[in-house]
């Protein structure tokens, strides 16, 4: 758990180890993550606050800890503080408090950030209006154009099998950092509440049992294998399942992916050119030697066509990987354009697919494709 007097030290010390930012810049990301905090916590560092009245749930306190949370934070604090002028800007940073509504408060003030920075009009539309709106107009060489802006999360069966797996390594994990034991995992398919609570009993008692016999094993066909062992053991495990791994589901990404267009579509309407921006951190845009999915790209770009309000659709992730420059290019094709971009103060990789809608009531123009690129 974090607690709110280590967290003014917990940023600083992960600041001053990105040796890619120069001492200005430094300054500049603690200085933001401070901001950022504050606007869950005000008085977060002061020496008299009651750490027990924190709502310690709430997802900001989960990126203090790692470099990719301090850079996130960071950015999170530079949004704000470039946008607070904005009309209805109040209302994201209501949402930003309710644990519920970060993540989509978060996108949105990222992607007014990026706007803001390359000099983009646009307006923050209200959430309290009864009818279906966008969450952005924005003003593009006089031309006006709606923007939804929405994420595609993990889905239920992921996180159902992701927690489930977790638990019981992490419970593993405590044993063998302690000193107990070392261990091997195999699970071999998503696991139910069900059977994970009966692995986890087993661990239990296996822990309790390798003390005095030095290896325990628990197999169950096509679903895990595991041993808990002492070190001097160790040659009693078969070598090819010296291992930690664990099988996650299959998930349609490309259904889920459609899904989101008919559930978010219905805030586009037809007066204006209307881009959906879907954030999708749990699908990859391209595949193994290819710069662009086929599959990916074909599916889901005639998809849009049957939706007239939707001018143009992006797909975009960001992932980071410490100490790997990303290659950068940009692919532009009838009808669809794709680009990886790489950020060496951040660190973080945006990879975006960019479809066109032929069939849309209002086509975007040549000169918008820049702003396509730009969000």
């Amino acid at each position: 758990m974090v607690y709110t007097n280590s967290i003014p030290n917990s940023v600083s010390i992960l600041v001053r180890s990105m040796n890619q930012l120069t001492i200005d810049e430094k300054h500049s990301l603690k200085q933001n993550c401070e901001n950022a905090i504050r606007i869950i916590e005000p008085d977060f560092d002061e020496q008299d606050f009651d750490h027990n009245k924190v709502n310690w749930d709430h997802p900001i306190w989960g990126l203090i800890g790692s470099t990719p949370g301090i850079l996130m934070l960071g950015e999170l604090g530079e949004s704000l503080q470039n946008l607070r002028n904005m009309e209805n800007f109040s209302i994201i940073v209501e949402r930003l408090k309710n644990p519920r509504e970060f993540n989509g408060a978060y996108n949105e003030l990222q992607i007014g950030n990026n706007l803001f920075k390359y000099g983009i009009s646009f307006k923050i539309n209200s959430q309290l209006q009864t009818k279906k709106s966008p969450d952005f107009v924005i003003d593009f060489e006089g031309r006006e154009i709606n923007l939804e802006i929405t994420e595609k999360e993990k889905s239920q069966e992921w996180r159902r099998a992701e927690r489930n797996a977790g638990r019981i390594k992490d419970y593993l994990f405590k044993g063998f950092a302690s000193g107990k034991y070392v261990y091997s995992l195999s699970i071999q398919r998503p696991l139910s509440d069900k059977r994970t609570e009966k692995i986890f009993e087993q661990c239990q008692l296996m822990e309790e049992n390798v003390q005095n016999s030095g290896l325990e094993e628990y197999h169950i066909p096509d679903v895990i294998d595991l041993y808990i062992y002492k070190p001097e053991c160790i040659d009693k495990v078969p070598g090819e399942s010296r291992r930690i791994f664990c099988t996650m589901p299959r998930i349609d990404e490309v259904a889920r992916i459609k899904a989101k267009i008919n559930k978010k579509s219905s805030q586009l309407d037809n007066t204006r050119p209307g881009i959906l921006l879907i954030l999708d951190n749990y699908s990859w845009l391209f595949n193994l030697g290819q710069k662009v999915d086929v599959n990916l790209k074909m599916k889901v770009g005639e998809f849009i066509c049957d939706f007239e309000n939707i001018s143009a659709l992006i797909l975009q992730n960001n992932y980071f990987i410490a100490n790997n420059h990303q290659e950068e290019f940009i692919i532009e094709e009838k009808n669809c354009i794709f680009r990886q971009a790489y950020n060496p103060k951040t660190l973080f990789t945006t990879n975006k697919l960019i479809l066109l809608n032929e069939y849309t009531k209002n086509p975007i123009q040549k000169n918008e494709i820049e702003l396509l690129k730009r969000i």
